[in-house]
């Protein structure tokens, strides 16, 4: 035997190989530890389950997510609930109050939870789903539009599997894709388990872009051409007004410990602002340079406690975040750190997924020391970002409404004088609506900040996303606009190169050692000449002969003709290939010039030349091959160059990119924003409420307690006074029910009469011809039961008995003495004539013969409440908490 469920889990935490553990049968606080390496993937609930307890009576199985791999392997169901839920907020016990059977999308039996929610993923317009019935894997889902804000959970709910049965209700969180990206709707139709086909959601207007995440590419717009139809409003639908503004702590600047006022951030109530899922956690405890906090949730129990985790292998790590106010303005401390080993990521996702959970882990983990800077001891949080959202006046207004009432209620049983256990029967039983007004605002009320962190988070990654596409962008254009430079260079160059290259080919002045004159012609004339008439040592000119150059020209024209550049970049490799053609054809120029000039001049001093005339061809062939080669080569990648120093290319590129990769980001923002945006007006219609009933429900306990410390100290009474008394005492610790009713049955006059026979009839057959008799007698009458007649509860009733036969009184509680003879294996109760029909004078014996019956007639409630009908403070009070649940 353990104290509760937590000591029940403390237990195994000690142990070291303690895997899982079992708890929660009813009425026992009986606990077992299940060692690692058993595999508890299927579990058992039948009634011989589980030891004498039962496996159908409330036990739970429970893995120790802490102990590891092991664990997890054999907690297998487990584990996929979790992960596959991760996409759904779980909106409590009990089923939706607006489902519509006729409407829903599916309806039947699946595997398990995780099927159930794939279901409703895999599902056109699901939204909600409803799984977790007892002894059934029945799955139901819901249409988009139907609001299941408040859940019902009683027995007659939900359909045949009743509604406290286990089932509860999820709702679907993931966004929907953007228009390019969504499927065909016929690809993903609903199996058609219904005659009549789900009634189509009309489409809700768009919001406005968020303007906390407009500035992530302010020089970007989508072009007009690409707007959605979901991003134009409908006429006459307004667009909800932004209910929150960010604001940040500074991008680089850490939370302190002391209270800081946050920047710009006013408020009247430091309910009204929560923390975001921004910012980086970083010290020098933490891995890197930093993390980004993975998880926001607001701590249990706590208005202005933030938890924020990452996970840091092998370490959960938090900080503990409080807001307050001074001065009108918002102030922000680190006031905790925590970690705890997990070994795995997905344990710590797990851990993080509620509040309540995230509460719960928090408060197992180790302490650790908060940094307020890179280096400093342990980890803290920079770049915070909280949201201060809009007060909601009319909620507010209805909380006002409400205490007043509560004030006007108390005051008026002070003046009344009704009796002191009269007040308190009736104090009680408002207490009782107040508390669970209080319960489901609550639930309401966690449910929505669940949804509005998730949301948060979704969106701080896709901003996180949006961000460093920016950055992206501008480092690939930074690249772009470099490569544009290098081309320039290159290109001015190359046109410097060719330059030197036309004036290789084209000197400006030449001389005609032949007819001695000087000459304005060009180098490719000299060489033209050259190449058509050799000069011996005497002299003389040979005939012309087919140009060699020419030949050349056309057998390096085809391989390095000009080609569109492969790449938007400058190539090293070209730079040094135009670097080395242009000093090889500057080396062949100078060779060749001199080979030249030295067999010219030679010739007319009939000396013999240092290099022949044949060593002359060859400086010239390597001349020429060389300038044609760099000359064509030179010509192409000054084209290519040209024409990469003018393109946008690579601008044009990049953009394109950034555009389509941009787009469903800002999508799937705009919607996380709305959705933001929506469930913060919930949260803030539904918080002043939840406040102003907190409040209510401390001022009724008070007068309860006043009332039962006055209704102790009344005298004693001389009749059942004193009962009934202590009955109303005993109801009082039992919160939730309904108001109590006083109906006491008449008595219709007349003795009715029937023959009864126990050997031939059983209690059920005998009593149904009692009822039958009465009938006769009066209509809609019934026979009295025995303890009606003995405790002499039916009005207009005799003391004695009147009838000339024994008073025999209807079941239950109708067995006299064991006797097999009978159908029944028992004689009945009766009263035998005169005899003073009470507990002490009833015979046990009687099976046969006639028997008079006592016949009544059920009369309403004889408790007259005031207001009920008219306008009494009893009733507005009822009236006013239906319509806050309503509302």
């Amino acid at each position: 035997m353990v104290a509760d469920l937590d000591a029940c889990k403390a237990k195994c935490e000690s142990m070291e190989n303690c895997a899982h553990i079992e708890y929660g049968w009813k009425d026992s606080k009986w606990c077992t530890l299940i060692p690692k390496g058993t595999d508890c993937s299927k579990l058992a609930f039948g009634s011989k389950d589980c030891g004498k307890g039962g496996g159908d009576n409330g036990v739970h199985t429970y893995t120790n997510m802490a102990a590891g791999p092991e664990a997890e392997a054999g907690a297998k169901s487990n584990k996929t609930e979790e992960e596959d839920t991760k996409d759904f907020v779980d909106l409590g016990a009990g089923c939706c109050s607006k489902r519509d059977t006729s409407k829903m999308l599916f309806k039947g039996m699946v595997a398990d939870l995780g099927a159930c929610s794939a279901k409703c993923l895999a599902t056109k317009n699901c939204e909600t789903f409803e799984y977790g019935w007892k002894g059934s894997k029945w799955c139901t889902l819901i249409p988009q539009g139907v609001n299941c804000s408040i859940l019902t959970a009683g027995p007659k709910d939900c359909g045949s599997g009743g509604g406290d049965n286990g089932v509860h209700t999820y709702e679907v969180l993931s966004v929907e894709p953007a228009d390019d990206e969504a499927e065909d709707p016929e690809d993903e139709a609903p199996e058609e388990e219904e005659d009549e086909a789900p009634e189509e959601e009309e489409e809700a207007a768009p919001e406005e872009p968020n303007p906390d995440f407009a500035a992530a590419a302010p020089e970007e717009e989508v072009p007009k051409e690409e707007v959605t139809k979901e991003e134009v409003p409908e006429v006459g639908k307004l667009p909800l007004p932004q209910q929150c503004q960010k604001f940040s702590y500074g991008e680089n600047k850490y939370v302190t410990t002391r209270p800081t006022e946050m920047p710009g951030a006013t408020a009247t109530s430091v309910q009204n602002a929560f923390v975001s899922a921004a910012g980086i956690m970083n010290g020098a405890y933490v891995n890197g340079r930093g993390k980004r906090v993975s998880a926001v949730r607001r701590k249990k129990n706590s208005k202005n406690q933030y938890l924020l985790g990452i996970y840091d292998h092998p370490f959960a790590k938090m900080v503990e975040i409080t807001l307050g106010l001074k001065g009108g303005v918002i102030t922000v401390a680190a006031t905790s750190a925590r970690y705890k080993r997990v070994n795995q990521e997905k344990i710590a996702k797990a851990a993080y997924s509620t509040s309540d959970k995230m509460t719960k882990f928090w408060t197992t983990s180790r302490g650790q020391g908060i940094a307020t800077s890179d280096g400093g001891r342990g980890y803290g949080i920079k770049g915070l970002q909280i949201k201060n959202c809009l007060v909601n006046e009319d909620a507010v207004k209805q909380g006002e409404a409400l205490d007043s009432l509560i004030d006007d209620f108390i005051d008026a049983q002070a003046d009344s004088e009704d009796a002191c256990h009269s007040q308190f029967l009736e104090a009680r039983h408002q207490l009782n609506q107040l508390e669970a007004l209080v319960s489901d605002l609550a639930r309401q009320v966690n449910s929505t900040e669940e949804k509005i962190m998730v949301y948060d988070k979704m969106l701080e990654d896709r901003l996180h996303e949006m961000r460093e596409l920016t950055q992206w962008k501008e480092s690939e254009l930074k690249k772009c606009a470099i490569e544009k430079q290098k081309a320039i260079q290159m290109f001015n160059k190359l046109k410097l190169e060719l330059e030197e290259m036309k004036s290789i080919a084209n000197p400006s002045v030449a001389m005609d050692i032949q007819d001695g004159k000087l000459h304005k012609v060009s180098f490719a004339q000299m060489s033209k000449n050259y190449l058509t008439a050799t000069i011996d040592a005497d002299g003389n000119e040979y005939k012309p002969r087919v140009s060699e150059l020419n030949v050349l020209q056309q057998e390096l024209a085809a391989p390095l003709a000009p080609t569109p550049p492969s790449s938007g970049q400058v190539s090293e490799k070209d730079m040094q290939k135009v670097s080395v053609l242009v000093a090889d054809t500057r080396s062949a120029s100078l060779a060749f010039r001199k080979c030249m000039s030295d067999v010219s001049l030679l010739a007319f001093s009939h000396e013999k030349p240092k290099k022949s005339d044949e060593d002359c061809k060859k400086e010239k062939e390597a001349l020429e091959k060389t300038y044609v080669k760099a000359y064509v080569e030179l010509s192409r990648l000054k084209a290519e160059y040209e024409e990469l120093a003018k393109s946008t290319a690579c601008v044009d590129t990049t953009m394109e990119q950034f555009k389509n990769r941009r787009l469903p980001l800002q999508q799937q923002a705009d919607k996380l924003a709305t959705e933001i945006n929506v469930e913060v007006q919930n949260l803030q219609s539904l918080r002043p409420r939840l406040d102003a009933a907190i409040r209510s429900e401390g001022k009724l306990k008070k007068q309860v307690k006043d009332l039962a410390k006055q209704c102790g100290n009344l005298g004693p009474t001389v009749s059942d006074l004193k009962k009934v008394r202590d009955t109303i005492a005993a109801l009082s610790s039992c919160p939730g029910l309904s108001r109590i009713q006083f109906s006491l049955p008449k008595w219709v006059g007349t003795w009715a009469t029937f023959d009864q026979n126990g050997k031939a009839h059983a209690d059920e057959d005998q009593d149904k011809l009692m009822g039958a008799a009465c009938r006769k007698v009066a209509p809609d009458s019934r026979a009295a039961e025995v303890d009606e007649i003995q405790e002499q509860t039916v009005q207009g009733m005799p003391t004695t008995n009147t009838a000339s036969s024994p008073l025999l009184g209807a079941c239950p509680d109708c067995a006299g003495t064991d006797d097999k003879s009978f159908q029944s294996g028992h004689s009945r109760v009766c009263w035998a004539p005169e005899v003073a029909l009470d507990f002490k004078s009833r015979d046990v014996n009687c099976g046969t013969g006639r028997k008079a019956i006592l016949c009544v007639i059920d009369q309403g409630d004889i408790r007259q409440i005031p207001g009920e009908g008219g306008e009494g403070e009893a009733e507005k009070m009822a009236a006013f908490q239906m319509a806050v649940i309503r509302s």
